[in-house]
């Protein structure tokens, strides 16, 4: 089965939303969206999902360019240094208009994986600890959570599908901020 036929099988309910194979960050239906931040409070009920395909995306991005975004955390991350933050694609902030910050997916409970990008966890675990946001950037970069759950959709032996979904969404939406492989 390649990428399209196994896309296909999977477009049928929520999924056709998602609109995968040409995904623009628009047109993206389907997903539940909120403004996060460093004080957002990750055990909200709406959190409690599993197989989840999220994005982040900057909402002023007119005042804290993206360019400015990927100077200032490549700065503040190193090989020693904590907390861990994700590789920065400085390729992707001369995209203009670009203000997708981070894509990515979370197998197990949403709601620990928020917890660590929030900086509530371990500072060794690569994500975007917001709390530490307030001391590296002089401006406010303020933030939306796009996220969805395909929970219902994948049985516990097609996790890879959420991963090829996330790389989907990489490619496409082409984030500020990766996890390496991407």
């Amino acid at each position: 089965m390649n990428f399209s036929q196994i896309v296909d099988k999977y477009t049928k309910q929520e999924i056709k939303k998602l609109n995968l194979i040409e995904v623009k960050a628009d047109d993206i239906k389907g997903f539940s969206s909120v403004i996060i931040d460093a004080k957002t409070n990750p055990k909200q009920e709406q959190f409690n999902i599993k197989k989840v395909l999220y994005y982040i995306e900057v909402i002023n991005i007119s005042e804290v360019s993206a360019e400015e975004i990927c100077k200032t955390i490549s700065e503040n991350k190193g090989t020693n240094k904590l907390p861990k933050l994700p590789k920065v694609n400085f390729d992707n902030a001369k995209i203009k208009g670009n203000n997708i910050l981070y894509v990515g997916k979370s197998f197990g409970n949403f709601r620990y994986r928020l917890k660590q990008h929030i900086g509530n966890e371990s500072q060794k675990t690569y994500a975007l600890h917001l709390k530490e946001w307030e001391k590296f950037f002089k401006k406010e970069v303020k933030l939306k959570l796009h996220f969805i759950s395909l929970e219902k959709y994948l049985s516990d032996n097609e996790d890879n599908l959420l991963e090829m979904f996330e790389s989907a969404m990489h490619l496409e939406l082409k984030p500020l901020l990766v996890r390496t492989g991407h």
